[in-house]
């Protein structure tokens, strides 16, 4: 007797297997979802503190109108990304408009960004940088740059985006960020900070 085709039982037992094994390997596969696009958000951040940096020495004479802007008495935790009166800030939106930052055509926007209800969450534009964990516009933040010191001789332009822990929107990415020891939480201005 010749067969033609597969039984129901066979197939049923093929898609019983397809499905144990996509159980199986989605968690992975969002794992590494995750961790590419916080790697990609982290290069972001480097990028743009460093434009930032490049921008403030080629305006060095505008930033230090008022030098206790930019250079004070204390010096600042390496991983406290608050505002501080003692920094001279500039928009990522500018840094992109001066030509120290570029943006990848990829990461131009012709069309609306949507979310997975449909609805718009960032107009069309082009020239933004996006959050790659979010999708939102990174141009309206400003970035804080200061010296780490006070001394002429040793001291350098250090550069960070302001609250920037916020951009992540894990806890654990949040806590890598600020470097703390036990978790964090949300204060009531809705930042990350250390518990």
């Amino acid at each position: 007797m010749n067969r033609k085709g597969f039984t129901l039982v066979e197939l049923l037992a093929v898609i019983a297997i397809l499905g144990f094994l996509a159980i199986l390997i989605t968690p992975g596969i969002i794992a590494i979802r995750n961790s590419v696009l916080k790697s990609t958000l982290d290069t972001k951040i480097s990028t743009i503190n460093s434009a930032a940096i490049d921008y403030a020495y080629a305006n060095l004479n505008t930033l230090m109108k008022e030098e206790k802007r930019v250079v004070g008495p204390e010096i600042y935790n390496d991983y406290d990304y608050t505002p501080s009166s003692k920094c001279a800030k500039v928009k990522i939106g500018t840094l992109i408009e001066t030509n120290y930052l570029t943006v990848n055509s990829s990461h131009n926007i012709k069309d609306e960004v949507r979310d997975e209800q449909g609805n718009v969450i960032l107009n069309a534009k082009e020239n933004q940088i996006l959050n790659p964990l979010t999708n939102e516009s990174l141009n309206d933040l400003e970035v804080c740059v200061r010296y780490d010191n006070d001394n002429a001789m040793t001291r350098k332009l250090v550069a960070y985006i302001i609250y920037q822990c916020d951009l992540y929107n894990k806890e654990s990415y949040a806590k890598e960020c600020l470097h703390c020891s036990n978790g964090v939480k949300k204060d009531s201005n809705n930042h990350w900070v250390c518990e």
